[in-house]
């Protein structure tokens, strides 16, 4: 998906890791279009037959973690065209029927998603969500840490080793530290996990979330 040509208000001030210029303005919609590409090119790279395999994301093999990020996009796109958070969420669910979502089911959902967010206006108001009513940017800022974490963590399931783009890493610290999405929304990260130190940006990016 091609980056939108204006700003969308937010700039990322990068400290460290080998970001260029360009990689150091991106914003909410310009790091979608960057995390989307990617997951659709992990699941669309092959390797459906190792769906079963265990993940970094305890408990969770392969084709439930696609299964949960598949779900995430239904839901998102459904309150964004204005259902309620209940009613999202079960046709969600129900979307599903007796199986897992294919790749091309995966890959439909994050484009529907992406389309429904980059939609004039879109982030300018609030909808139905599971915490409560939320701001629409707010909202894909909850998305786009669940898809950074997760394209992660197939990856490295897939095709280790896995990694994420330098300029899409320092959005989510930014985004954690200065915005905070996940905290007002009750979904915080653990506190006492990565985020600052030494290590790599990447290294405190995924502490955060458990990983590595």
């Amino acid at each position: 998906m091609p980056v939108p040509a204006a700003a969308d208000d937010v700039s990322v001030v990068c400290e460290d890791g080998p970001v260029t210029a360009a990689d150091q303005r991106l914003g909410d919609l310009a790091a979608l279009d960057v995390v989307t590409d990617r997951l659709a090119a992990v699941l669309g790279g092959g390797g459906g037959h190792q769906w079963g395999q265990p993940t970094p994301c305890e408990g969770w093999d392969v084709a439930a973690l696609v299964d949960h990020v598949t779900g995430g996009n239904r839901f998102t796109v459904s309150v964004l065209a204005g259902r309620s958070a209940e009613q999202a969420m079960a046709d969600a669910i129900a979307s599903f029927g007796d199986g897992h979502a294919s790749v091309g089911e995966a890959t439909t959902a994050l484009a529907e998603q992406h389309a429904a967010f980059g939609r004039p206006g879109a982030l300018d108001g609030t909808c139905d969500h599971l915490a409560g009513p939320l701001p629409t940017r707010t909202v894909l800022r909850l998305r786009l840490h669940d898809l950074i974490v997760h394209t992660w963590d197939v990856e490295q399931s897939l095709r280790p080793p896995a990694d994420i783009p330098p300029a899409v890493v320092h959005w989510g610290l930014h985004e954690l530290t200065t915005h905070g999405s996940l905290d007002a929304a009750g979904f915080g990260p653990d506190p006492e996990a990565g985020g600052r130190g030494p290590e790599p940006p990447q290294v405190r990016y995924l502490g955060r979330f458990g990983r590595l």
